[in-house]
């Protein structure tokens, strides 16, 4: 009789082995080893009878290993695992050589990414969460006869992030809207800052420059990053025949030293806008340091109703 479905049967009978020792039920070659005919007989009473349960599964599979001797018992242990041991070796391996980390330079969006390979753990800021520099004024202002330099205010509304070697190009006209001069450099910006870029010894000949045109000729790639803070006091401006000179003393608060840092300053009228501007560099201020920025004109100029100065930081982790 078939046992019924769920229900625990028992295992094979003595006489069932007793057939399969003998060459009787299945037709095996003589020297097949013991231990084969009588799985071949189990599985044939098993697979024999209707499905069964996962509570008959198990009774039927503690009834086989009762057939076993102890030494078969061990053999079976110890080959499952050699077996279990090569599986968790070979597949830890093709893991770990499958398997590829998060990164920034994969051109894929994994981890915790905002976009492709941006935001998140990244430095590389993602476009949709910056806004580009603003650029708030352009002028051409006169150094010498026939030299003129053009000076950008740039501001960066974006905390904590900023760019660095962006190409621009500044672009001088006539009256005519003919175009005297072309310069192109790169420029690096700072984060959330309004900040200058300037651009001197332009010359012209004989024709007279009455506007200038800046922009950045590619789109800033934006990265975190943090700008140290200096400070800045000026100590008087002096004009003459033979030249005007601003003098700045520039302090560094921080015990860490900053390197390449370039200053600009802006001479305004009293209608407000630019009449002059020049830019110098230091090469390095020590921690808890001060010195003295010089900037020079080689010309006198009228006494400004109003002076800023702002620094950048070009080296700025």
């Amino acid at each position: 009789m078939v046992p019924e479905v769920g229900m625990p049967r028992t295992k094979p009978s003595s006489a069932l082995v007793r057939g399969c020792r003998q060459n009787k039920v299945f037709k095996l070659k003589p020297k097949t080893d013991r231990i084969q005919c009588r799985i071949l007989c189990y599985y044939n009473f098993v697979f024999s009878t209707r499905l069964f349960s996962a509570k008959s599964y198990q009774l039927e599979a503690n009834s086989f290993l009762h057939m076993l001797s102890w030494a078969q018992q061990r053999k079976l242990f110890f080959i499952s695992g050699v077996v279990l041991f090569f599986i968790v070796v070979f597949g830890g391996y093709g893991l770990f050589s499958f398997y590829k980390a998060p990164n920034c330079a994969n051109n894929e969006k994994d981890g915790n990414e905002r976009g492709i390979d941006c935001g998140g753990s990244c430095l590389r800021m993602c476009k949709a969460d910056v806004s580009a520099p603003l650029i708030h004024f352009v002028r051409t202002l006169e150094v010498e006869e026939s030299v003129w330099g053009a000076v950008a205010s740039v501001e960066n509304r974006n905390a904590g992030a900023g760019a660095r070697s962006v190409p621009y190009v500044f672009k001088l006209y006539d009256d005519e809207n003919l175009l005297l001069y072309e310069r192109h450099g790169v420029a690096f910006i700072p984060p959330r800052k309004v900040f200058a870029i300037f651009e001197g010894q332009m010359k012209t000949g004989t024709r007279t420059p009455t506007r200038a045109t800046f922009a950045f000729t590619s789109e800033p790639v934006f990265v975190r990053m943090t700008e140290p803070a200096l400070t800045l006091r000026t100590q008087g401006f002096t004009a003459r025949e033979t030249g005007s000179f601003l003098q700045v003393v520039i302090g560094n608060p921080s015990r860490v030293a900053v390197e390449g840092i370039e200053a600009t300053v802006l001479l305004f009228g009293t209608d407000g806008n630019v009449i002059a501007t020049s830019a110098t560099a230091l090469k390095k201020l020590k921690g808890e340091e001060s010195t003295l920025l010089t900037f020079t004109w080689p010309r006198q100029l009228d006494e400004p109703a109003r002076i800023e100065v702002l620094y950048t930081v070009p080296g700025t982790p």
